[in-house]
């Protein structure tokens, strides 16, 4: 559910200063976030994880702000959202019923010993994620010059990517069910609950735009720098290797610079070719 205003404080047609006011509220109710999978072959029939089906409840709940100020041939945009992901009921059973219900080993389709067949069922409340401020501001500006109109744009914003869940139930939760004290030695303690990813965004980029000969060129050089990225952790133990996923405490910048143009050619009155 979201819901969308926009209000004007100054809206009066020949005025050279504009200001608008765009809020709104965001609320996601998710009830059923899981796979399921059959999977006799390698011992798992079956097999579900994600939100408990039966009080596993996902909740999520934003809201933001933002103004939007033009004078004459200047834009400036300024805004923040603010928001939380609820905590979660979460669930993983592999060869069992898929509310809890016991299975005997013919009932799976099992052929040897039924005692091979591993039963597992976790439960686990992932707690609530912290408040996320996602800000962002631009500032645009435009002049002619001959035939010529170009744009310039500096922008700063930040984005931040949930994690789903699951990858919490799976890669999180399951695994720390099965962990051995050995292996939580090894690795300092039992995993912990994977946060968010995060992207900071700096860009500055030129434009020119020649309406004449349907030609525009832009220039952008970008500056990014992204936190807590998802990555695959191994380790080794008597010979075998484990995995698991976790946040990277590393920071990965990326810089860079990229040309795009355009060109419109009119090949007659209804058809156009776009050259980019």
């Amino acid at each position: 559910t979201e819901f969308n205003t926009r209000y004007s404080f100054i809206s009066e047609p020949n005025s050279k200063f504009r200001l608008d006011l765009i809020s709104g509220l965001y609320y996601n109710y998710n009830f059923e976030n899981g796979t399921f999978y059959n999977a006799p072959d390698i011992n798992l029939r079956n097999w579900y994880v994600g939100l408990d089906p039966k009080e596993g409840r996902l909740k999520t709940i934003a809201g933001y702000a933002q103004f939007e100020a033009k004078i004459k041939k200047l834009q400036i945009i300024g805004g923040l959202r603010i928001s939380q992901q609820g905590s979660y009921k979460m669930l993983n059973e592999e060869n069992v019923g898929y509310y809890g219900d016991d299975l005997f080993g013919y009932d799976l389709g099992w052929e040897n010993d039924s005692s091979l067949i591993i039963f597992q069922r976790q439960n686990e409340i992932k707690p609530a994620s912290q408040v996320q401020y996602i800000p962002r501001l631009a500032a645009i500006y435009n002049f002619k010059h001959k035939d010529n109109i170009h744009y310039l744009k500096a922008m700063y914003g930040e984005a931040v990517n949930e994690i789903n869940v699951v990858q919490n139930a799976y890669d999180i939760m399951r695994s720390n069910d099965n962990l051995s004290d050995e292996q939580a030695s090894i690795l300092g303690g039992k995993y912990s609950y994977l946060a968010p990813e995060e992207i900071q965004t700096i860009e500055f980029s030129h434009t020119i735009v020649n309406n004449k000969l349907g030609f525009d060129f832009s220039t952008n050089i970008f500056y990014n720098v992204l936190n807590n990225l998802i990555t695959r952790q191994t380790y080794q133990i008597d010979g075998v290797y484990k995995g698991y996923s976790a946040n990277d405490e590393n920071q990965i910048v990326t810089r860079g610079i990229e040309f795009i143009g355009k060109q419109n050619i009119d090949l007659n009155k209804k058809d156009k070719l776009i050259i980019q």
